[in-house]
């Protein structure tokens, strides 16, 4: 996505090749963290501190160029550098705000990285929600294993999509 200084925006979606496509599926697990947020004014006060926390903004700048390079590394499949990217974006995370991510997020980051993970992305804002976990596919089994051992949360079932978002229920 492109934002314009015009207000616009452009949408370039990535054309995977089928062959990365599939490995990133493969290498994937989602993972439902299972707490609630603490801070439901998560962005709000990020926003207060892009507005004068000189830290938070070279943070910010730091997250736009993982970005940047993670699209590249995507595009070239190159999975280390992936997981590379998504360590760097969470620390950088981190930076932004003391109440991204609850204890038990960053509790939980720790244990899938422990048993197998090499990259973590934490969606939502706050101390819940779902982590992407990116694993290489000799160790996915031995991740999710381990995850469906914890007392909190749970292993989600997943499969990409081309034309967006699909939900269900079993």
């Amino acid at each position: 996505m492109e934002f314009l200084p015009d207000g616009r925006t452009i949408v370039n979606p990535l054309r995977l090749n089928y062959k990365t496509q599939n490995m990133m599926e493969l290498n994937t697990v989602l993972y439902y963290v299972g707490k609630p947020r603490k801070d439901a004014n998560v962005i709000v006060n990020t926003s207060k501190n892009l507005a004068d926390n000189k830290r938070v903004i070279e943070a910010t700048h730091k997250i736009k160029e993982a970005c940047i390079e993670y699209k590249n590394a995507l595009l070239t499949g190159d999975f280390v550098r992936v997981s590379q990217l998504m360590n760097t974006y969470w620390k950088m995370k981190l930076e932004t705000n003391e109440n991204v991510a609850s204890a038990e997020l960053i509790e939980a980051y720790n244990f899938a990285l422990q048993n197998g993970a090499t990259g973590a992305k934490i969606s939502g804002a706050g101390g819940g929600g779902h982590m992407i976990l990116f694993t290489n596919f000799d160790n996915r089994h031995q991740l999710i294993t381990a995850l469906e051992k914890r007392k909190f949360g749970r292993v989600v079932p997943f499969k990409f999509v081309k034309h967006g978002v699909d939900l269900w229920r079993a």
